[in-house]
């Protein structure tokens, strides 16, 4: 929660978000510009200069939409809760990572490499086509398929953020009230 006049200062996030106004009535000012220089020696990345052109006040219940990239501003206008739900669309960069990781995690490669009949070379610094053929058998059977792509993206748009911590209710919901309340919430 924040107190009356809390904030975090003007910033933009790199991912689509939605702000839900949980309690208490929160300012939001955003802005369209393209200068997104930051603060220098701030542990949080807020923006050094910020212009607004539009604004709204939250009341308990209102959402606010906001794309990547959008410079914005909330004040709490009074203790309030407001709720920030971010949604991550990976690059293809951080997608091919997160497949590479996951089948890091997931291999079982147990040949070890060797070349029984290797004789002395007349250019030692070389690598040889016997050596890079061999080195290339030891992993030609990786491969992934569209199940792991699916997995691994369902990992990563549902990974929360490090500083988020959820703790287990207690005591432990058992199966069926947790499954009797989903479906009264029609989930």
């Amino acid at each position: 929660g924040s107190p009356a006049g809390g904030g975090f200062g003007p910033h933009f996030d790199s991912y689509d978000v939605f702000l839900l106004q949980g309690t208490g009535r929160r300012r939001w000012q955003i802005s369209t510009q393209n200068d997104l220089e930051l603060r220098k020696n701030l542990p949080l990345k807020i923006l050094r200069r910020f212009r607004m052109k539009q604004q709204w006040v939250l009341d308990t219940g209102d959402m606010l939409y906001l794309p990547p990239g959008c410079a914005h501003d909330g004040i709490a206008l009074e203790a309030c809760m407001t709720y920030s739900i971010g949604f991550r669309t990976p690059t293809a960069q951080t997608l091919a990572q997160a497949l590479l990781e996951h089948l890091l995690d997931t291999l079982n490669l147990d040949a070890t490499y060797g070349d029984p009949d290797l004789k002395a070379s007349e250019t030692p610094g070389k690598i040889t086509e016997s050596f890079q053929r061999r080195c290339a058998s030891l992993v030609k059977n990786i491969k992934w398929n569209r199940s792991m792509t699916d997995t691994v993206l369902g990992q990563y748009l549902t990974e929360a953020k490090a500083n988020v911590f959820f703790s287990p209710p207690d005591p432990a919901l058992r199966r069926s009230p947790f499954d009797q309340g989903a479906k009264r919430f029609g989930l």
